[in-house]
């Protein structure tokens, strides 16, 4: 796993400001790991699952759309699979909080 700072940006659904990303694996042409436009992502304080988008000036975060999660689960099994243990682990310690 690589994990890279990035700038400030909040959480849709609860407000967190994300200021990193974590890259499952490494990339295979050594270069640092940058979030693109369509990454995936999820949010440490809430557990939702989410999305980078680009707007042409830097990035931004969405609710990751039900189809993208159904594509990701059908071709990607294994890294959809990692996701949602992710999640739950998440989700538990919410809940432990709680």
């Amino acid at each position: 796993m690589e994990t890279t700072r990035h700038q400030l940006t909040p959480c849709p659904v609860c407000g967190y400001n994300i200021d990193a990303a974590t890259r499952l694996g490494k990339r295979q042409d050594g270069k640092p790991y940058v979030p693109e436009d369509g990454s995936i992502s999820l949010c440490a304080k809430c557990g939702t699952i989410l999305r980078y988008l680009t707007n042409g000036q830097g990035f931004y975060l969405v609710e990751c759309p039900q189809r993208i999660l159904d594509e990701m689960r059908d071709n990607d099994r294994e890294n959809f699979l990692l996701l949602k243990r992710a999640q739950t682990f998440v989700l538990y310690e919410i809940s432990k909080k709680n």
